[in-house]
């Protein structure tokens, strides 16, 4: 995995690096903790968390893709109640 551009400020964080066991998954989005080890793993991965509020998750799937051309993206549940957002992501190395 190569990276060739320059990091840039978001509004939600300074970029900083950090050692593998340091990252600080407290102050991060709480999706962060489920797939972050597969991005650093390198694996493709697909799959939605459906939130309650910003910080509550309460449900999630992720999924090992071989074939990006031929994934079929999962709807995000039909269960929603009041309050909870789906969020889908996926992860190709390049």
């Amino acid at each position: 995995m190569s990276f060739f551009k320059e990091c840039v400020y978001f509004v939600e964080m300074r970029p900083r690096w950090y050692k593998l066991d340091d990252v600080p998954f407290d102050s991060m989005w709480a999706d962060d903790r489920y797939w972050f080890s597969w991005m650093l793993a390198g694996k493709e991965f697909y799959g939605y968390f459906t939130y309650r509020g910003m910080d509550t998750i309460i449900s999630h799937q992720l999924s090992s893709v071989v074939d990006f051309k031929s994934l079929t993206v999962p709807q995000c549940p039909s269960h929603l109640v009041d309050g909870s957002e789906c969020h889908k992501i996926g992860m190709q190395t390049l």
